[in-house]
């Protein structure tokens, strides 16, 4: 795996030399046809969210949504910051301003997000005029394959795209610290991108600039809830905001980890309201499942469960092992998550 990745980085490298002065309307029209493409086979880019890693229908469908919407976005925001601007012109002089690739870039997405934000971040780069290692989460390479599949079917150039694969402390980190590398995008937990900054920033023998890092990274976000909210309608946010794939859930951190509520808002509060939320777990042949299951709110030191029997979380007469578990109540009617 160091081999591969060291190589597809030198790979990178090279093509940037030539690719990096590719006319910005020949690449953008490689995002153009690959966002047509994606909407023609929307579902089975969905699919595989679905069959790799357990989203929901819904939440891949918009995950694929969001993908395309990135390519889209990308490929005419280039066109637009290609234009001449408009600049003053002092006397005795011609002024003009240009955008420059800068050169290899190491995109490392989410598995909670595997499409949107690996087709995100990496076409961002590419309609720049940079190339790109990507490096996928060790849960959803398919996906991204998938993803490097469409660019290369479009007619992206070789080289332009890298795909490798593997885990984060040993393909991660040897394409973050390679000393051709320039940029990092990451999308990730806070202590892996902590990692990260301190590992681009340790230059290394031959590097001739500063690494740039992009880091969006987890944490634990805090709900208001103001005295004119609705609260049924609140209550409902906040139990799809801890329990929805798209954030961390499956790993123990919900998004929704406090409540911060107006004070008229917590006496008026009737607790044993009921909700229907989702649980991601899996069944009793080891597949990655969705069900609704319904949510008691109730008081701090609490618990609130749906039916069960044993380890087992049973909906509709079926037995499923939670992932993903309702448990420890917090102020009000939000929630945190046992492993």
């Amino acid at each position: 795996p160091v081999e591969q990745a060291t190589r597809a980085v030198d790979h990178a490298y090279e093509t940037f030399k030539a690719g990096s002065r590719v006319p910005a309307a020949e690449r953008a029209a490689y995002l153009i046809e690959a966002a047509k493409r994606m909407k023609e086979r929307r579902h089975f880019f969905s699919a595989w969210m679905v069959l790799e890693i357990g989203k929901s229908w819904n939440e891949a469908d918009a995950d694929t949504a969001e993908a395309i919407d990135f390519m889209e976005f990308y490929a005419r925001e280039m066109l637009r910051y290609d234009a001449p601007p408009a600049l003053t012109q002092m006397p005795g002089e011609k002024d003009t301003m240009v955008y420059l690739p800068i050169g290899v870039g190491a995109v490392i997405p989410p598995w909670n997000f595997p499409l949107a934000i690996c087709v995100g971040m990496t076409t961002a780069a590419v309609v720049a005029g940079n190339t790109v290692v990507l490096k996928p989460a060790s849960d959803t390479p398919g996906i991204a394959w998938q993803f490097f599949a469409l660019m290369e079917e479009v007619g992206l150039p070789a080289g332009v795209i890298n795909f490798v694969s593997g885990g984060g402390a040993v393909v991660g980190d040897t394409i973050v610290r390679h000393a051709k590398t320039r940029f990092i995008s990451f999308t990730g937990s806070k202590a892996v991108g902590i990692g990260i900054n301190k590992l681009a920033a340790d230059v290394q023998p031959g590097q001739i600039w500063l690494k740039r890092v992009v880091a969006e990274m987890g944490g634990k976000d805090g709900i208001i809830v103001d005295d004119e909210a609705d609260l049924d309608a609140a209550a409902l946010g906040v139990a799809q905001a801890a329990f929805g794939f798209d954030v961390p859930t499956i790993w123990s951190q919900p998004s929704a980890d406090s409540l911060v509520e107006h004070e008229s808002v917590l006496t008026g509060l009737e607790f044993g309201t009921t909700y229907q939320v989702y649980l991601h777990a899996i069944d009793e042949w080891n597949r990655a499942q969705t069900a609704t299951v319904s949510i008691t709110t109730q008081p701090m030191g609490s618990r609130s469960v749906a039916t069960t029997n044993g380890d087992q979380i049973v909906v509709d007469d079926r037995p499923f092992f939670p992932t993903a578990v309702w448990a420890q109540c917090s102020d009000g009617f939000g929630s945190n998550i046992d492993d």
